[in-house]
């Protein structure tokens, strides 16, 4: 996120949540720090409202890293909104597509195509309702949730796009069908406020603050209780 630099008389911007949505197309009177999101096939905006503040200012960098938490988690619902978007599309295709004289959805590698694509975005929506849940009532630690959920929606995003042009074959490779728009998409959000790599080494370090080691050494799955 680009803080601007210093601005005149030493005054630094900063970014402050306003935390709200608008439904539909994008207003005019919103402020330029508009993230839109597609939540199904409806189109929504989660925007922020760029603050002055100056250099040390108490409790600016607490700030900074909510903004950037609840960006973060924008863009994963705005990534689970697509996966669902193009999943649903590329279902209705697989019922309407005939070949040999029956639907391509009744083989069974396109089943098992479909079905990990269910899976990826079931995976990624409970991560990000999760990261809401945990930004809005602290029931979790916000900056742990909403690295795992852009590092979940992402890595999901890409295996759908692609799995989509998989499923519509040839007419998934053209430039008239929107498949292509889609997987450019995930590869673009994929790089927003972090890579799934990054965000997974992120986690890794603040799970591993907190790890404690076990007294009694590693233990091995056996099946039984403990």
């Amino acid at each position: 996120m680009d803080s601007g630099g210093v601005g005149a008389a030493g005054r630094m911007p900063v970014v402050a949540t306003l935390g709200q949505w608008v439904q539909g197309a994008r207003p005019r009177t919103l402020p330029a720090a508009v993230a839109p999101v597609l939540v199904g096939s409806a189109a929504a905006y989660y925007y922020l409202e760029p603050v002055l503040a100056a250099p040390g200012t108490p409790g600016v960098e607490e700030q900074i890293e909510r903004a950037w938490q609840e960006a973060t988690v924008a863009v994963a619902l705005s990534t689970i909104g697509a996966c669902r978007k193009i999943f649903e599309d590329t279902l209705q295709y697989a019922k309407d597509r005939v070949q040999y004289e029956r639907p391509i959805g009744s083989f069974q590698a396109i089943k098992h195509k479909l079905a990990d694509m269910l899976v990826d975005l079931e995976h990624a929506r409970s991560t990000a309702y999760h990261a809401v849940w945990a930004l809005s009532d602290a029931s979790d630690d916000p900056a742990l949730t909403a690295s795992i959920a852009q590092a979940t929606a992402s890595a999901a995003f890409s295996r759908i796009a692609a799995d989509t042009i998989q499923v519509h074959g040839g007419i998934g490779f053209t430039w008239e069908h929107q498949a292509h728009l889609y997987f450019k998409r995930a590869a673009t959000d994929a790089a927003l406020l972090g890579t799934a790599e990054e965000h997974r080494s992120r986690v890794a370090d603040m799970v591993l603050e907190t790890a404690v080691a076990d007294a009694d050494g590693a233990r091995v799955a056996t099946g039984f209780p403990a």
